[in-house]
């Protein structure tokens, strides 16, 4: 990321565009700001041309890894305000406003929670699983094998009837998370991000399943992505 805050359109030749970003704000002591990008851009992407960091820089490594989304101005911004602002008013604010969001986040899972224990299987089933992966996962074939093994597993589930023994419950499941094991085996595309969604599917159909073990536990216990 580079030093470049400004409304208008820069020229490739403002030298603004080749100053690696060097972070000083909060807890920052000096880092520089390079990232590795896994996913394309998004469409709205200005294509300014190539530009080449000085000598000194080209060899940095990359010390934040994500997808497009999370490629964003937040880091310039919070420079640009810690360098010309009172840093007591700063983190007071920025205080209340995770205490704000913090609230708010506990609100929506409490609701989300309530909307799935709620559910039954077959209803659960209809959910658009890892519809995040349809961004950039390549190949595409990754998504539709994964949401096949999540509704084959939910209607093995259904087959049990309405009160499965847990060790049949717990067969089911462990197959689940083997054809991900599989699934990594075939195409390597699951990495971090990824196994927390499948680990996020899984809590949400044990809680469906009002199943009491930690699926957590459940996930690493079998998992091998």
């Amino acid at each position: 990321m580079t030093t470049y805050l400004d409304n208008e359109i820069p020229q490739l030749e403002d030298e603004r565009l080749k100053e690696v970003l060097r972070l000083t704000h909060h807890a920052y002591i000096g880092a520089l700001v390079c990232w590795t990008v896994s996913s394309p851009p998004s469409s709205d992407f200005m294509n300014l041309g190539v530009i080449y960091p000085p000598e000194s820089d080209q060899d940095l490594p990359g010390n934040h890894i994500g997808f497009w989304s999370a490629f964003n101005g937040n880091h310039l911004l919070l420079q640009e305000e810690w360098d010309n602002g009172n840093h007591e008013e700063i983190l007071r604010r920025q205080q209340e406003e995770f205490s704000a969001r913090l609230l708010e986040s506990e609100r929506k899972e409490k609701e989300r929670l309530a909307h799935l224990g709620m559910m039954s299987l077959k209803q659960f089933r209809c959910e658009k699983f890892f519809s995040r992966w349809e961004e950039y996962m390549k190949p595409k074939i990754v998504v539709q094998k994964s949401r096949r093994l999540f509704r084959s597993t939910i209607d093995a589930l259904i087959d049990l009837g309405d009160k499965p023994k847990k060790q049949h419950v717990h067969a089911h499941l462990k197959l689940l998370i083997e054809g991900f094991n599989v699934l990594q085996q075939q195409y390597r595309t699951l990495e971090t991000s990824e196994r927390d969604d499948i680990c996020q599917h899984l809590s949400d159909l044990c809680y469906v399943l009002k199943l009491t073990d930690d699926p957590v536990i459940l996930f690493e216990q079998w998992e091998d992505l």
